[in-house]
């Protein structure tokens, strides 16, 4: 089939850079996905994203859908013709409506009766007339961020629309989008091509583009900011650091990427190189650049638009902005070092936290109580725990974190440094608000991790406290993401910890503030929610999950976790799985019976050896899972449950449990319920499927 390419191009203001990248990648989307339902094949799509353009070229792209059969069920023979054999009102009606003649319907048996069936074949239609409507559809479907009027349009777009082309080859297709006329007219770069240029043919696209400075394709112009950034390493002498955030933001602002070297005065590093990093990159989009060591240098890059005449002056300029900003972050850490940090704890007494919580300060000291309980379970000296807890948010208040927000926590390890404070506690100041989120790790330091936890411990238990929890479509403070960090620092320290106390101290420390007396039992649930999905998110069946739940009471998340791996591990033992399924057996029967699983056994009522092997089998499993769990050894005491399979199949095969005989009945059941017991201390094999 004869194919040519497509071109859709919509012309616009500055896009915004944040919005950019998505934009482009869901229109390919888009585009692929109606494509693929309307049955036109195409070899590939290739996105266009810039600062002033959106859209696709697709290669390849067959001229004309393939026929289509079309299946028409009408009316039934005995409705559709009257008693004379003429078409009735009923089938007359569905022949105009659908363009045939009763001639050309065939009779169809079914099991309800005969009925009246148009089969044909609907030509596909032309991809010319196809694709207009069908771009239009996908850029409508978009998911832009503040969509606007401008004009007299009624139509919204993110940014005004100011031209539209749309070929198949070299020819147009006509087309309206946004009150704007297709045509073969594009623009080129704002500086170096300021005028229409014409597209050829589609296929021309990138490189007729390229030609007037501008590099549609976001991927191709991404892969360029980043080589001439790093290009800028003065032969290897240093690294400009390119991270992939920030390319992908000048990339969204440049068509025409041109490096740039700047340099700023060498004094400005004894400034803390995290907030000269946020003022180049945060405010300025500029690549900073290190030495062999790491160590920040005073060197940048900047990504230009434009091949300028002068690129001296181009720099000056920008080195002249940097100046004004990294003076403004030399002026702020010069001042904030003439406070101690611990001076400002008193000033924390007048921000409020949350209105039923009390104050910043307020929180800070319930964080320390917290802190200062669980830290011995850390190595770590309570009241250490407790000063870390309450310098932890102090440098909230300095002016350096009031400008650079990012920078909170780390400031005041800085601080705390440079005021001769512990290291233990200097160090652990900027971990209080690990992890941030699921990329970011988690306190390297004990103290900090103590302080990490005492921090979410207080704001979740808190919350819950005074009535407010997560709701399943709100979590407006993110104390499931507090709950996940508290579960990856617990993990992460590798010991068995009892959570439930920590909670217990948590809700004691709220005080008079709390007036939720569910709230422990409550977060308790929430932990282990919030534990299950860890875990089933790792790969883990639920099922498994709850299991070993049903025998471990005490929320341990280390323990938990680490039974959840063996018990599914062991489930691959085909002895385990057949004894799970007898276990859901024997809770069935007990259940039905409704036994009290506390009555003594009587051996003279065992009336079949293989009662009498099963009530041995168990008694010898008991001791092997008692020792096994007393030496921590989970697998054990599974394969201790396991090498019960024999004598339970035996069970089933010989004895009837429901005997006629009370004593007997009662006798078997009392020897069942010991045997679920057994598994009980273990973990409900009964929850696991086979």
């Amino acid at each position: 089939m004869s194919t040519q390419d497509f071109l859709f191009e919509l012309g616009c203001e500055e896009l915004p850079t944040s919005a950019l990248k998505k934009a482009g990648t869901d229109l390919v989307t888009a585009i692929r996905s109606r494509l693929d339902k309307s049955g036109l094949n195409f070899s590939r799509i290739e996105g266009i994203a810039a600062p002033r353009r959106l859209g696709v070229l697709v290669r390849d792209l067959e001229l004309q859908q393939p026929d289509q059969r079309i299946v028409l069920r009408g009316p039934s023979k005995a409705v559709g013709f009257d008693e004379q054999g003429q078409p009735s009102r009923a089938l007359l009606g569905f022949c105009n409506k659908n363009g045939i003649q009763p001639g050309d319907l065939s009779e169809i048996e079914t099991p309800k009766g005969v009925w009246l069936e148009y089969q044909g074949t609907q030509p596909g239609a032309a991809a010319a007339a196809v694709m207009p409507a069908l771009c239009c559809e996908a850029i409508d479907a978009l998911p832009l961020p503040k969509r606007m009027r401008w004009g007299s349009t009624r139509q919204e777009f993110t940014r005004p629309v100011l031209w539209l082309v749309m070929m198949l080859g070299e020819d147009v297709l006509p087309a309206t989008l946004f009150d704007r006329q297709s045509g073969n007219q594009s623009r080129g770069h704002r500086v170096h091509s300021p005028g229409t240029i014409t597209i050829e043919t589609a296929g021309a696209y990138f490189d007729t583009l390229r030609a007037q400075r501008v590099i549609a394709a976001f991927d191709e112009r991404r892969d360029r900011v980043k080589a001439l950034a790093e290009s800028q390493s003065l032969a290897g002498q240093f690294t400009v650091v390119t991270d992939d955030s920030l390319v992908d933001e000048v990339c969204a602002l440049v068509e025409w990427p041109v490096p740039l070297m700047g340099q700023f005065d060498p004094s400005f590093l004894d400034v803390p190189s995290e907030a000269l990093i946020s003022s180049m990159k945060e405010h300025q989009k500029y690549f900073h650049m290190v030495d062999p060591e790491g160590a920040l240098t005073h060197r940048f890059v900047t990504m230009a638009n434009l091949e300028s005449k002068d690129p001296a002056l181009v720099i000056q300029g920008n080195e002249t902005v940097l100046r004004a900003r990294l003076s403004d972050a030399k002026f702020f850490w010069d001042t904030d070092l003439k406070t101690p940090l611990a001076s400002r704890a008193a000033q924390m007494d007048k921000i409020v936290f949350h209105e039923a919580l009390g104050t910043l300060g307020d929180k800070c000291r319930r964080a320390g109580s917290i802190a200062a309980g669980i830290a011995p379970m850390f190595h770590v000296k309570p009241e250490q725990a407790e000063q870390a807890s309450l310098l932890a948010k102090c440098d909230l208040l300095s002016e350096m974190v009031l400008e650079f927000a990012d920078l909170q926590g780390l400031m005041g390890t800085y601080y705390a440094r440079r005021e001769g404070i512990a290291s233990d506690i200097a160090e652990a100041l900027h971990e209080v608000y690990k992890p941030a989120g699921a990329n970011d790790d988690t306190p390297a330091t004990a103290t900090g991790q103590v302080i990490a936890l005492a921090d979410k411990l207080d704001t979740l238990v808190g919350l819950f406290a005074v009535g407010q929890p997560p709701t399943g479509s709100k979590d407006p403070f993110a104390l499931r993401r507090a709950a996940l960090g508290i579960l990856r620092i617990v993990a992460d320290h590798g010991q068995a910890v009892d959570l439930g106390q920590w909670i217990d101290r948590a809700y004691q420390a709220q005080g008079s503030l709390a007036t939720n007396s569910e709230a422990p039992a409550q977060v308790r649930q929430f932990f282990r929610d919030r534990l299950k999905v860890m875990l089933t998110g790792a790969g883990y069946k639920a099922e498994v999950f709850e299991a070993v739940m049903a025998a471990h009471p005490s929320l341990d998340p280390v323990t938990i976790s680490a039974r959840v791996r063996v018990l599914s591990a062991s489930l691959g033992s085909d002895d385990l799985v057949q004894v799970a399924a007898g276990s859901k057996r024997i809770a069935n029967l007990l259940d039905k019976a409704a036994a009290d699983q506390g009555t003594p056994i009587d051996p003279a009522l065992f009336a079949e050896p293989a009662e009498i092997d099963l009530n041995r089998a168990t008694e010898q499993a008991g001791t092997a899972v008692k020792g096994a769990l007393n030496d921590g050894d989970f697998g054990a005491a599974l394969s201790a449950l396991a090498a019960l399979r024999g004598p339970i199949d035996a069970y089933f095969d010989c004895v009837m449990v429901n005997a006629d005989d009370n004593a007997v009945k009662a006798n078997r059941l009392a020897a069942l319920g010991q045997l679920q017991g057994l598994f009980a201390q273990v973990a409900d094999l009964s929850q696991v499927s086979a």
